[in-house]
């Protein structure tokens, strides 16, 4: 189903022969952002005046729109926030139906938070959904209109817990003036996790997988395959990451630092294949899926790198 983010992209769409079921999207007013919306969304749909005026553009052709698609944010873990934006979303629902008899599909956009970030996470995802169905049940009949079906989306809250990255301490390096050791790891951050750079104050739950039995206190990683100063974490005005302190010479059995909830987007935005940031290969992986009743573990080796030397055009003869 296409769902129109301005009123040209109908006008592409008109003169298709088979009737469409369409869907619009809203764009949020200004004390949306004053209230800490997220400023991208800033580009994202229309106006109540352009919504009206599409609807009755649509309502002149063979095409129908059937739902109407709120966007609010991301990861929001504040129910009570979530749900008072959602009302003014239903209230440009309710008003956009009579010009659009046909829409029965509300879309609360994204915004359902990921446990996958955060150990002290909390969030009553029930108690959300029950609220969330209330106030639609109650601003409908009010409207004398009938209960649209409600629709999601569940990109982080799916797929975050889904992958897992794990790095080996290749070098402890003492910091200066009192500042945290750094951890420099056998890979690089900003490619595996390029969350870290782009996303303001992403978390990831970073975890030591051995080594438990040593003291623990705060540190910074850093990416031991690049030369770019923007390849550790935590990130400035973060909380300290504490984990086992193992002294400036590496022990026998490597420190292993595990980042936890990577599986939303991190291998799209990195990329799969070709040359990466500093020519950094990209590490092995495990997958393990389920086929047939069974789990199956797929292992693929760390990118050669002749494979990267020939997409940059090398001709590598070794």
């Amino acid at each position: 189903m296409p769902v129109l983010d301005d009123p040209e992209e109908f006008e592409a769409l008109a003169a298709c022969p088979e009737p469409l079921l369409l869907g619009v999207r809203e764009r949020k007013d200004p004390q949306d952002l004053a209230e800490g919306a997220t400023y991208g969304y800033d580009r994202f749909g229309m106006l109540p005046d352009e919504l009206a005026a599409l609807a009755k553009r649509v309502a002149g052709t063979h095409h129908r729109i059937v739902l109407y698609h709120a966007m609010v944010g991301s990861q929001l873990d504040d129910s009570a926030f979530f749900i008072r934006e959602l009302q003014e979303s239903l209230a440009g629902f309710v008003s956009l139906r009579s010009l659009a008899p046909a829409m029965d599909y509300f879309d609360f956009g994204g915004g359902v938070p990921t446990s996958a970030y955060s150990l002290g996470f909390s969030f009553d995802y029930a108690g959300f959904v029950a609220d969330l169905q209330r106030m639609v049940m109650a601003a409908c009949d009010a409207a004398g209109l009938p209960h649209p079906h409600l629709v999601g989306e569940f990109g982080r809250y799916t797929v975050a817990d889904h992958g897992v990255h794990i790095f080996r301490l290749g070098r402890v390096k003492q910091g200066q003036a009192g500042a945290p050791p750094w951890y420099l790891l056998d890979g690089s951050l900003m490619v595996a996790l390029p969350d870290i750079l782009i996303v303001s104050g992403q978390q990831f739950i970073c975890l030591a997988l051995n080594h438990h039995d040593a003291e623990a206190g705060p540190v910074v990683l850093g990416g031991r395959r690049t030369c770019d100063s923007d390849d550790f974490y935590p990130r400035p005005g973060d909380p300290p990451l504490i984990l086992p302190l193992v002294g400036p010479q590496a022990p026998a059995e490597p420190l292993l630092i595990a980042f936890f909830g990577t599986g939303a987007y991190q291998a799209m935005l990195a990329g799969e294949g070709g040359a990466h940031h500093c020519l950094a290969p990209e590490a092995p992986k495990v997958v393990i899926e389920e086929r047939g009743g069974e789990l199956v573990t797929t292992v693929i080796p760390e990118q050669p790198p002749e494979d990267v030397l020939s997409e940059l055009g090398y001709e590598v003869d070794w």
